[in-house]
């Protein structure tokens, strides 16, 4: 699902002269790690992450073996369908994946820009839903779901029309 977002709504993008290049988008590439901590004492350094955009084409966590460049976007996905359906999740509330993107949004600072999606799409239900959560630092955390009811809005008021289910 990764890789047909990316190549279906990103990559299109991307073309000269554009501000991003298809050269900083990065699928299941490494960044850096949260601290250890007494609830994971086993971290390693870096983790790979779903889609990372990083500030320059090319560009990778590391220069010259040290781990030392920031990505200015991280998405994470979970899917629940039923080929995962022990690994299931109940809403993008129970994933580690939101708190995961707001600590680094915060480890990052505002000194740059960094922003985080939490992205939740679930295909047991009909019609099937998708959700994000967009973080970053010292901002509220925008959320959105889609398909939306009647008396849905998003955190900025805007109406967003409900989306049809995939069989129409």
């Amino acid at each position: 699902m990764v890789s047909f977002f990316v190549f279906s709504h990103i990559a299109p993008l991307c073309f000269p002269n554009s501000p991003l290049h298809l050269g900083q988008i990065g699928i299941e590439v490494a960044v850096r790690q949260l601290e250890r901590d007494d609830l994971n004492p086993k971290r390693r350094p870096d983790v790979c992450k779903d889609l990372v955009i990083w500030p320059a084409p090319k560009m990778t966590l590391w220069t010259d073996w040290n781990r030392c460049n920031e990505p200015i976007a991280i998405m994470e996905w979970k899917v629940n369908h039923r080929f995962n359906m022990q690994q299931h999740i109940e809403t993008i509330e129970d994933s580690q994946d939101l708190d995961w993107l707001r600590q680094t949004a915060k480890r990052i600072g505002p000194s740059r820009t960094f922003l985080g999606y939490a992205v939740f799409v679930e295909t047991e239900c009909a019609p099937n839903r998708l959700s994000y959560v967009k973080v970053s630092m010292g901002a509220p955390d925008e959320r959105i779901s889609f398909p939306l009811s009647d008396q849905s809005t998003v955190s900025s008021g805007v109406r967003i029309p409900i989306v049809p289910d995939c069989g129409e």
